[in-house]
């Protein structure tokens, strides 16, 4: 989906319509199935050697880095799936690349 909320749709009709031709262009409605999903910003989920982490704060004023897999993106939301991680979670929503940086610089993991 484009930026003005456009798709590309290739569609294989049932029966001939003499008024339909290939390359025709046409407005339509697509029903979708919505699902529940974990989202944060996307500025939340930092890449680190190829997987994608969200930081968790702890109660000790630290930071567990917490693996996630990525799903979905759209409209500045990233969709999260992580068995550690539910929708009360404590997460960074900003700076998540700077504690990145921070501690992979000072050796914690």
């Amino acid at each position: 989906m484009n930026q003005d909320r456009a798709a590309e749709v290739i569609c294989k009709l049932e029966s001939y319509q003499p008024a339909l031709f290939p390359g025709l262009f046409v407005n339509g409605t697509i029903q979708v199935r919505y699902t529940k999903a974990l989202t944060v910003p996307e500025a939340s989920v930092v890449d680190w050697k190829g997987k994608k982490y969200v930081f968790e704060a702890q109660p000790d004023n630290r930071f567990a880095m917490i693996p996630v897999a990525a799903g979905i993106a759209q409209d500045g939301l990233q969709q999260i799936v992580s068995d550690k991680i539910h929708s009360g979670s404590n997460l960074v929503i900003q700076n998540a690349y700077t504690l990145l940086m921070k501690t992979m610089n000072s050796g914690e993991e």
